[in-house]
């Protein structure tokens, strides 16, 4: 029971970083104007999906290749600029940020 708190709370935790990002990210656009959406995802969700370490996307991060927000431990990833690296380096993602 402790591990589906622990998840459910990790889930929570997520959504509501996630609306944090994207309200303050309205706010500032509406100020300049434009309407945005941001989209995120964890670490642990890109590790699993792309099947890669943590340490490479930790790498991709601290070279630039994607953005990435934090708040507090949590690090939120920008799904647009990942996919945006992804597509760069076309299927050879690992080797092109290496």
């Amino acid at each position: 029971m402790s591990t589906k708190l622990n998840q459910e709370n990790a889930w929570k935790l997520k959504q509501f970083a996630e609306e944090l990002l994207q309200d303050q990210a309205a706010n500032k656009q509406k100020e300049q104007g434009a309407a945005v959406h941001l989209e995120t995802m964890t670490v642990e969700d890109i590790r699993k999906y792309y099947k890669i370490s943590r340490w490479t996307v930790s790498r991709w991060r601290k070279k630039g290749f994607i953005k990435v927000y934090k708040i507090g431990r949590k690090v939120l990833v920008d799904t647009i600029s990942l996919e945006a690296f992804i597509r760069s380096c076309g299927d050879n993602a690992y080797e092109c940020a290496n």
